[in-house]
């Protein structure tokens, strides 16, 4: 016989014949808990996971709320170690404090369409995507959030940050862009990458301001970084990649308060790289390997042209004039 359940249904043994239940509240997996089969969740159905333990037939494939897929999922307590295959969450996913959940370490991706929060430890290998989805997307928690990798797979929206990020991949595409409107709002919060920008998608942006900033840490090239049109803004800029690739392309204009140029080149392609009033540009000891914006193009423009320097930049960067149209070296 079939039973709905709207409330809170908790387990803590084996559930024989659960996919004759269907609920619609909240389903919490206790110690010693199981499932021969999947539940039906509906609505807005929640999986809490009160103790560590290896994703079963509580939570299996599947896109939509349904046959073992619950809209949002909950860690409160424990590890949650995911299985070598994809997992949806249609909804939100929160990891709690002193709780984790670990991805498979060759493949499987975990595939977010909600907001995540994580006070908690996420180890996000392969990746944690954000699935089609139009609305606002958010990322919270302990600050800096850490991830191995990020995918963005947009159709509308943003994915807003409401603390900082920091991405720990190492490969060529620890942020990537799948969607046909990826945007990633820095909402004034911090983003570290230690690997480089990709994907499918070449309309994958940034979106910055005066109190954002970006950190590029790292081996090799970066790639292609694009900002939002209107918000083509950092705080402070840091490019610390090395090795003998270590770049990164501006694929639009950006104005920076203070570029921090620790090693590696930062490649305009021809773009506006603009200072805020006061801004500066520092360098690290590795001078054969960072790249200065000194010199003004024209006049009056504020523009600046990258080219290696074997001098530190110690000076604020300089305004353009029709009288002044190269600054001091």
């Amino acid at each position: 016989m079939n039973r709905t359940v709207s409330g809170l249904f908790q387990y803590s043994a084996s559930v024989l014949h659960a996919n004759r239940l269907t609920a619609s509240g909240t389903v919490q997996f206790n110690p010693g808990g199981s499932m021969g089969a999947s539940i039906t969740y509906s609505g807005t159905a929640t999986l809490v996971y009160n103790t560590g333990a290896a994703v079963g037939l509580e939570w299996a494939s599947g896109s939509v709320v349904g046959a073992g897929v619950p809209r949002n999922v909950t860690i409160q307590a424990g590890t949650l170690l995911m299985p070598n295959s994809d997992r949806n969450v249609p909804g939100n996913l929160t990891i709690g404090t002193g709780s984790g959940l670990t991805l498979n370490g060759s493949q499987g991706n975990l595939i977010v369409g909600g907001n995540l929060t994580t006070s908690g430890t996420l180890t996000s290998m392969p990746a944690l995507c954000g699935s089609p989805a139009s609305a606002a997307q958010t990322i919270a928690g302990s600050s800096p959030v850490t991830l191995d990798n990020l995918e963005l797979n947009k159709t509308g929206g943003s994915v807003q940050l409401l603390a900082g990020l920091t991405l720990t991949g190492t490969g060529a595409t620890s942020l990537a862009y799948t969607g046909n409107t990826d945007v990633l709002d820095l909402n004034g919060r911090t983003l570290s990458m230690s690997g480089g920008i990709g994907g499918s998608s070449p309309a994958g942006a940034i979106k910055g301001s005066a109190t954002s900033n970006l950190v590029l840490n790292g081996v090799g090239a970066v790639g292609t970084m694009r900002f939002v049109s209107g918000s083509e803004q950092l705080g402070t800029f840091t490019l610390n990649r090395t090795g003998t690739a270590g770049a990164v392309t501006l694929g639009t204009a950006l104005g920076v308060t203070t570029l921090n140029l620790t090693s590696g080149n930062l490649d305009r392609e021809q773009r506006r790289l603009d200072r805020a009033s006061g801004g500066t540009v520092t360098r690290g000891a590795a001078r054969s390997s960072a790249t200065c914006a000194r010199a003004c193009p024209r006049a009056p423009a504020r523009r600046w042209r990258s080219r290696s320097a074997r001098a530190p930049c110690t000076r604020p960067w300089r305004s353009c004039s029709a009288t002044s149209p190269r600054p001091a070296r």
